[in-house]
C-alpha cells in the first residue's frame, strides 16, 4: 500500500509574518466554540487580533476559548447567535 501522504507538495509558509497582518485587527469567528472556528479563533488571537466568538451553543466551550484569547493578551467576546441559513428563515415569519 502507498502512503497517499507523499503525492501531496509540501506546505507554503508565507513570505510575510501574518502576525504583522492581522495585529491589532478585529475579528468575528463564526462556530468559534469548537473545531475549526475554535482553530482560527485561537490563531487569530495568537496572531494579534481581537475575536468575537460567536457560538449557538455550548457556551462554556465558548468561555473557555475567550481564556485562551486572553492568554495571548488578546481581547475576546463570546455572542450568542445562531447564524445558520434555518435560523434567518424562521425570523422572516
Amino acid at each position: 500500500m502507498t502512503d497517499r501522504r507523499s503525492s501531496y507538495p509540501e506546505p507554503v509558509t508565507p513570505v510575510c509574518d501574518v502576525r504583522g497582518v492581522v495585529r491589532g485587527q478585529k475579528a468575528l469567528v463564526t462556530g468559534a466554540n469548537s473545531g475549526i472556528g475554535r482553530a482560527v479563533a485561537l490563531a487569530l488571537a495568537e496572531a494579534g487580533a481581537d475575536v468575537a466568538v460567536n457560538y449557538a451553543n455550548g457556551p462554556e466551550a465558548a468561555e473557555e476559548v475567550l481564556h485562551e484569547i486572553e492568554a495571548f493578551g488578546r481581547h475576546g467576546l463570546a455572542v450568542q447567535a445562531d447564524v445558520s441559513p434555518r435560523s434567518a428563515a424562521r425570523c422572516a415569519l
